[in-house]
């Protein structure tokens, strides 16, 4: 069975309901749009999945989802996350 990677790039802007001096995440390019192979190298050196060689010292493996992550973000892992595994992030 092979191992998807899902995700969003988000990006810090203004957003509705903030003061105008604050910033917030908002989703900007699903993962999914990008056409990502399943590339266990990358998985492995970023994020400490699919590592059978044990090769790689993972960047940001199982931090779990960024305590302000966009409310968007939030709601579309809330519908997988049952089957999802190594949440985490970068920046």
């Amino acid at each position: 069975m092979g191992t998807d990677l899902h995700g969003w790039i988000e990006c810090r802007t203004r957003r509705q309901g903030l003061n105008h001096d604050e910033k917030a995440w908002s989703p900007t390019i699903s993962l999914s749009m990008l056409g990502m192979p399943r590339d266990y190298d990358g998985l492995a050196c970023l994020f400490g999945v699919r590592d059978f060689d044990t090769m790689w010292r993972p960047v940001t493996a199982n931090r779990g989802l960024s305590p302000d992550t966009s409310p968007e973000v939030r709601a579309e892992h809330a519908t997988w996350s049952a089957l999802g595994f190594a949440e985490t992030w970068l920046s």
